[in-house]
């Protein structure tokens, strides 16, 4: 599930594990597909085993197979 909250935050619930993070381009591995998330200044406020807040500038959301 996933919830995008304005330009400046997302919520990522349900997701199996953190590929790849640096301030520019977030992937997260999802059931299906890879979620790839790029901004500016991003970064991961929280994270557990269920979900995950990501906060900074969202340019671009999009899976990938």
């Amino acid at each position: 599930v996933l919830h995008v909250i304005g330009q400046y935050e997302i919520y990522i619930e349900n997701y199996k594990n953190i590929i790849d993070f640096n301030d520019s381009q977030i992937k997260v591995k999802t059931r299906n597909s890879t979620l790839i998330i790029i901004g500016k200044n991003l970064h991961i406020e929280y994270f557990n085993h269920e979900d995950m807040k990501i906060k900074g500038r969202i340019q671009d959301i999009h899976f990938q197979m």
